[in-house]
């Protein structure tokens, strides 16, 4: 039998879609997700820590309440995804596609420092 992080690897390694997939709560972390498709899927209150999501596409996802400690977001396409009361420290979300997101404007601080982008 398959874990559910091997279920995950596997479908993620066959280019296979996890459009609306529910991940909620699921322990993601360090895991090699590049590429994947996760549009509109449901990682509230997930742990993405050190993952890598890079050139993921993320658009329409729920991620609220997630640990994105040190994962990289690069080049993803996070277009309209909730952020609200993730943790971004040490993240990597530069060049990553962030349009009509919803954030908290107590995270914008920490959300553009981890897209390496300083405020005077």
């Amino acid at each position: 039998n398959l874990s559910f992080r091997e279920l995950t690897e596997k479908a993620v390694k066959e280019k296979i879609s996890l459009y609306s997939a529910d991940f909620s709560g699921a322990d993601l972390s360090y895991m090699k997700l590049s590429g994947a498709d996760f549009d509109s899927a449901n990682f509230e209150k997930a742990n993405l820590s050190g993952a890598d999501l890079s050139w993921a596409i993320l658009k329409y996802a729920n991620f609220k309440d997630v640990n994105f400690e040190k994962a990289n977001l690069s080049y993803s396409n996070s277009e309209h995804a909730k952020l609200i009361g993730a943790n971004f420290e040490g993240a990597n979300f530069s060049r990553t596609h962030l349009g009509y997101i919803k954030i908290k404007e107590n995270q914008i601080k920490d959300l553009l420092k981890s897209m390496n982008i300083t405020i005077i």
